[in-house]
């Protein structure tokens, strides 16, 4: 031990006395600590020449060996965690018995450490900075010595994508997560395009999909980081159980590009989901998505709108599905009651004879029927629960680019009643389409007729009227309370916030630049944003409050 300043006691041993034992355990302690410091000492440093934890610098080993762990008393191991952090950043952590019982040298020891890292057993100490091609998510099991118990230190290193000398994450089957939010790989070759769907290799929670995609989107597609259509095969459907997201055949991978706050299209599901009585909710999560290896950014993952999901909904497959596509699909009379729609599912198809007759029907029925006609019949073609919910929930968040299109209209010609589910958010939540910013007091009693004419007659239809009216305050007052959405906003933001500052770190600088805003000066970054529509909830939902105020009335009829 020359040169570690360790002194090495005298241990005299009396032949033929009553010591002999414990001097022959002494020495067998002594060794063992000996062997430590050497392993030691050159990698974390040794101060002094104590060998004992604790033991005060220059003292020469006087103070009594540390006690060994008893096998029969609990320690219950921790070391906080999970930690997160991107390559090149150093992780430090102790490890301790949460029951208060301490151990000696060698009380703790981990199965295996990535490489690099160090864990000193004397101090109890872990240390680690992760080098630029060890990007995972590691699960270090601690095991304690004599009780055998054991505990698993949960360690996720992100991908340091904007480093020049970073190398490519190695197994996305071993970085299944970034800072906690999900990850997700595309691998495909051929690259995705707009009109086509190519094979692709989806990487998730370790599991790899064989599935298809292409680009989605209308204005979305100008901006660099574009939106995604995703389909997988029946026999092995995309799952995300954490969130809540089952088995789906189809999903939509939508850029957050447009959204500073990273969550829009999220809230809007969630508000959608509370205030709709009808069996269609939307599921949606935040996930990290990388392309061939590459970091892409934030993303949020949501259902798509297909027959699939009506039968995940428990209503038939092969009922007829109509996306409203332009401002055209408004309700309005036109000589081509079709005009704003595409027709996605159901027979005939689009392009054959008669594949639009039955929305013709019904939206000549909105446009053209009499106070007295529709009063009558709309129960009989319309789930008015579905309706009114498209109404209060757009008008709710200030939808302004769901008020006419981007919705789907379902109608099984067996069933008879027609159902509604919204789609596209980015406009929402105190924006505009083009990110431009929106007050918290737009009143749905201008913004129905001046959008939509079944919104303007749910709204001020003298029979129906009223009930929607009821309906509105009561889910203002309980399903949408503002406790709820600030709640489950806050949520979101804490769970994606590493995430989406990650994201903007790379694609800020083509945010400012971007033609369709950069003449704008009232930029937000994440932080501020995040403020921003925080008090735009509030200020919301005081404005609805107000507007639709007294006692919830029974919304169940007319």
């Amino acid at each position: 031990m020359e040169g570690q300043g360790v002194e090495i006691p005298f241990l005299h041993l009396s032949p033929g006395t009553s010591d002999d034992v414990h001097g022959i355990m002494d020495l067998m302690r002594l060794v063992r600590r000996i062997a430590q410091v050497a392993i030691l000492c050159p990698l974390a440093g040794c101060h002094g020449t104590g060998l004992g934890r604790g033991t005060p610098e220059g003292d020469a080993g006087g103070s009594e060996p540390a006690a060994m762990p008893d096998a029969e008393a609990p320690c219950q191991p921790i070391a906080g965690g999970p930690y997160w952090l991107e390559e090149g950043d150093r992780l430090t952590f102790a490890v301790s018995c949460a029951s208060g019982l301490k151990l000696g040298p060698d009380g703790f020891s981990f199965d295996s450490l990535p490489a690099g890292a160090v864990y000193d057993s004397e101090t109890g100490l872990f240390d680690w900075t992760p080098g630029l091609d060890q990007a995972a998510v590691y699960n270090l099991v601690l095991t304690v010595a004599g009780t055998g118990e054991r505990a698993t230190i949960k360690i996720g290193v992100a991908d340091r994508y904007n480093d020049p000398d970073n190398a490519p994450v190695v197994s996305f089957v071993d970085y299944p997560e970034e800072f906690g939010v999900p990850v997700i790989n595309l691998a495909t070759s051929p690259a995705f395009n707009i009109e086509t769907y190519t094979d692709v290799r989806v990487t998730f929670r370790g599991h790899v999909y064989k599935g298809q995609g292409k680009f989605r989107g209308h204005s979305s597609l100008d901006y660099l980081k574009k939106s995604f259509t995703l389909k997988f095969s029946k026999d092995d459907r995309f799952d995300e159980p954490a969130h809540g997201f089952r088995l789906k055949r189809k999903v939509a991978i939508t850029t957050t590009f447009d959204d500073n706050s990273y969550v829009r299209h999220r809230m809007a599901y969630e508000v959608w989901n509370r205030v709709t009585p009808g069996p269609v909710k939307m599921q949606s999560f935040s996930a990290v998505l990388f392309g061939n290896g590459q970091y892409i950014g934030l993303y949020e993952v949501t259902d798509w709108i297909d027959g699939n999901l009506m039968e995940d909904s428990g209503l038939a497959k092969d009922g007829n599905l109509y996306k409203a596509l332009t401002h055209a699909a408004n309700f309005a009379a036109k000589p081509d009651l079709a005009e704003g729609y595409l027709k996605t599912e159901g027979v005939p198809a689009d392009g054959q004879p008669g594949a639009y007759d039955d929305l013709k029907d019904m939206v000549g029925f909105v446009a053209n029927s009499q106070p007295g006609d529709f009063q009558s019949n709309v129960r009989g073609r319309l789930d008015l629960g579905d309706y009114r919910a498209w109404v209060i929930m757009t008008t709710a968040v200030l939808g302004t680019d769901s008020f006419g299109k981007n919705s789907f209209h379902y109608h099984d010609p067996q069933q008879g009643l027609w159902r509604v589910v919204p789609w596209d958010f980015n406009a929402s939540f105190g924006q505009n389409w083009n990110t431009t910013r929106e007050p918290p007091t737009g009143d749905p009693d201008e913004i129905a007729p001046a959008w939509n004419v079944l919104f303007d007659r749910l709204m001020h239809d003298e029979v129906l009227g009223p009930a929607t009216r009821a309906r509105y305050r009561a889910v203002v007052q309980n399903e949408i309370r503002v406790a709820t959405i600030l709640a489950l906003y806050e949520g979101m933001i804490a769970e994606i916030a590493p995430s989406a500052r990650r994201d903007e770190k790379k694609w800020r600088p083509h945010y400012l630049t971007f033609t369709r805003w950069a003449d704008r000066t009232d930029f937000t970054t994440f932080d501020g944003e995040v403020v921003y529509m925080r008090q735009w909830i509030k200020d919301r939902w005081a404005w609805l409050e107000a507007k639709f105020n007294g006692p919830a009335a029974d919304s169940g009829s007319p």
